[in-house]
């Protein structure tokens, strides 16, 4: 059952991605470090998906910076 949930999610995402006929795809976010849903959406898209370790954090990160964009703005 979870399988077919996570092959499912991934035919959605690639069928979205499809759109942008990338040559290159780079995962991240939560799910970039589940092999399962990184092969399956590979295989979906027929090409290479490309992901780090740390790339579960991109999404904190980017809130960082703009936490702190923000609250320099508000001092000036």
């Amino acid at each position: 059952m979870a399988y077919a949930i996570i092959d499912s999610s991934t035919q959605k995402v690639a069928s979205l991605i499809k759109k942008l006929e990338n040559e290159r795809y780079f995962l991240s976010g939560g799910l970039s470090n589940v092999e399962l849903f990184k092969n399956l959406l590979s295989n979906h898209l027929g090409k290479e998906i490309f992901t780090d370790k740390n790339a579960i954090f991109c999404g904190a990160m980017g809130a960082a910076l703009i936490g702190a964009r923000r609250s320099k703005e508000k001092k000036q």
